[in-house]
């Protein structure tokens, strides 16, 4: 894999990555009315580059300098990566040594999207923190259908930002659309994290990532505290912060804050054309569950006041999420509220549909599968 022509403009940073599948674009745009510094090595390219290059099991070969930091990091993220991803190969990365890598200067940017990990890290490192950055082109897609919600969920961000006195930061990049034909999303999207960071290595000195997981459900996940801090430079830290806190321990925090409160966002309902949260996905319902069982579910103006336990009993859980349901079995809750998580739980475990899917869209064959691996699974735990 090839990587040609990168450029550094006033406001954009783009390579040709060229590879046996063809050649695409990489670009990351910043559309302030005062753009940053932009980075002028071709650190940012590495973290998207290196993957696609993994994935596809091609030398990586850039046509920049890049900084010996990342370049000596660069075997042990490959390792971190393969342990995780199956498929993925060892390559070689060729590309000249940048022997006047900048010093370390500017603030911090902390990578933030009104949800939970980073409104609690916003109010956690409040004082370190200079500039709050949104990705266009990581939840919202970057060219098309998000246009005035997005343009909503900025205004949203940016009363954030001025009620705390940080500047905003908008990316605009492609990075989303060229991993995820190849790479599940959940595993890549710190590498664009990553990228992203890299480009403002000309203003800032620091790139705060707030955690996804604590330290006690930590496992195999795009951005990680083992690998963020990996993607540094001289003259930019990466830092992943706040993994000592458990998602409940994150909602307890936040819900004594009013801002974060009047401006969180938890789903993206973009594509039923609204701006808000729907309410009804899983992130929605486990977030509503958090706030109601510490007794601040009625101080969100942004959710639903009221959880229907059948909307809970339909949910399909994943090992990702179900980290976050297990946090709610200590508290006290409503009967039919402590049945339907311990529904779900059970479903997640069994690796069982819910209910109505059993009846509804299967069909008997798969019913009577599901029946099967219902009564192996009970008769191997008897």
């Amino acid at each position: 894999m090839k990587i040609r022509a990168p450029r550094t403009e006033a406001r954009r940073v783009s390579c040709l990555i060229e590879s046996i599948a063809g050649t695409e674009e990489l670009f990351f745009e910043f559309p302030d009315r005062y753009p940053p510094q932009l980075s002028a090595s071709g650190n940012w390219i590495v973290p998207i580059a290196l993957l696609l290059s993994m994935k596809q099991g091609e030398p990586l070969a850039i046509d920049a300098p890049i900084s010996p930091v990342l370049l000596r990091n660069l075997d042990t993220i490959q390792q971190i990566y393969r342990a995780w991803i199956p498929g993925l190969k060892q390559v070689q990365v060729v590309a000249p040594c940048d022997d006047e890598s900048p010093l370390a200067h500017g603030g911090a940017g902390l990578f933030f999207s009104r949800g939970v990990d980073s409104f609690y890290s916003l109010i956690q490192h409040h004082a370190c923190i200079s500039e709050l950055i949104v990705i266009h082109g990581f939840e919202f897609p970057y060219n098309a259908g998000a246009g005035a919600v997005f343009q909503e969920y900025m205004e949203s961000a940016r009363r954030v930002a001025e009620d705390c006195d940080k500047r905003i930061r908008v990316v605009r990049t492609n990075a989303k659309d060229l991993l995820k034909p190849h790479l599940c999303w959940g595993m890549s999207h710190g590498a664009v994290l990553a990228s992203a960071g890299l480009c403002l290595e000309g203003s800032l000195s620091k790139c705060i990532v707030g955690s996804t997981f604590s330290y006690d459900a930590l496992h195999a996940w795009g951005s990680h505290p083992l690998l963020d801090p990996l993607w540094s430079t001289e003259s930019l830290q990466f830092l992943h912060v706040d993994s000592d806190a458990t998602r409940i321990d994150k909602i307890r925090r936040i819900s004594d804050d009013k801002v974060a409160l009047k401006h969180l966002r938890i789903c993206i309902s973009w594509k039923e054309g609204g701006s808000g949260n729907c309410g009804a996905c899983e992130k929605c319902l486990r977030t509503m569950v958090a706030l109601h069982v510490i007794g601040k579910l009625q101080d969100c103006p942004t959710l639903p006041q009221r959880i229907d336990p059948r909307q809970i009993r339909a949910l399909s859980l994943s090992a990702d999420n179900a980290i976050f349901w297990k946090e709610f079995l200590p508290f006290p809750m409503e009967p039919e509220l402590r049945k339907a998580i311990g529904y779900i739980l059970r479903n997640y475990e069994f690796g069982l549909r819910p209910a109505y899917q059993l009846f509804s869209i299967q069909s008997r064959a798969e019913r009577i599968a599901d029946i099967g691996k219902l009564v192996g699974r009970l008769l191997v735990g008897a």
